[in-house]
């Protein structure tokens, strides 16, 4: 909620940074779900740091987050915000609450891809394709979603004709592709150190137990009994 609101909240400072000692820049403006997830992610982790939990968890929600966020943009639909640019092409719909000219619904479009997602990654999930990584599969196939989903949405664009949701999927995008590759090497090396346990106790038993050739039979007297 905190990375969902931080951007707008920042921004109302501008200008005005009594609204933060009263309180009203977190009750106005609007909130991003790109920062809400980012932050969501990073809340976990940090979490997960302070308890010392190691298991990898993103896999076990992030199928729900993105039925839950396919959920929402229809609930964006109906509010009549996060809407697209005007368009001539007959899906798109008309918004009576802003101006009635016939848009691009760019809700429709995201609820779509969020519940597409969902369907890959319990697939995905069921066949045991990159385990632990789901999280990050998801965030950055938002981030590119959206790169080019803002195209058809009316933002403020801000250097080189990008807007501010475009440099921000530009400036995590990186971060996640490095955080994949630095799990996927360290389960691997968890992995190859899990194969060296199996066999350890096999080379072990051999060490431990003697061959017949090394026996030596017992000293006369000593013979045992029945």
């Amino acid at each position: 909620m905190l990375g969902a609101k931080l951007p707008f909240v920042l921004g109302g400072l501008i200008g005005n940074w009594r609204s933060l000692l009263d309180g009203t820049v977190w009750f106005s403006n609007g909130k991003t779900i790109m920062c809400g997830l980012v932050g969501a992610y990073f809340a976990v982790e940090l979490t997960k740091w302070m308890l010392h939990i190691r298991t990898k968890t993103g896999d076990s929600f992030v199928v729900a987050a993105a039925v839950a966020i396919a959920i929402g943009r229809l609930g964006c639909l109906a509010a009549g915000c996060c809407y697209g640019l005007p368009t001539t092409l007959p899906w798109g719909l008309r918004c009576a609450a802003i101006d009635n000219l016939t848009r691009h619904p760019t809700q429709l479009y995201e609820s779509t891809f969020h519940a597409l997602m969902a369907v890959l990654m319990i697939y995905g999930q069921r066949v045991g394709l990159w385990r632990g990584q789901w999280a990050k599969f998801y965030i950055l196939s938002y981030m590119f979603y959206r790169f080019f989903s803002e195209t058809l949405r009316p933002e403020a664009r801000l250097s080189w004709g990008l807007t501010a949701y475009q440099w921000f999927a530009l400036a995590i995008a990186p971060v996640f592709i490095a955080l994949w590759w630095y799990d996927a090497r360290r389960l691997h090396r968890g992995s190859m150190h899990a194969v060296d346990l199996t066999r350890e106790p096999a080379v072990s038993l051999r060490r431990l137990v003697p061959s017949p050739a090394t026996v030596s039979p017992p000293a006369p007297g000593n013979e045992p009994t029945a």
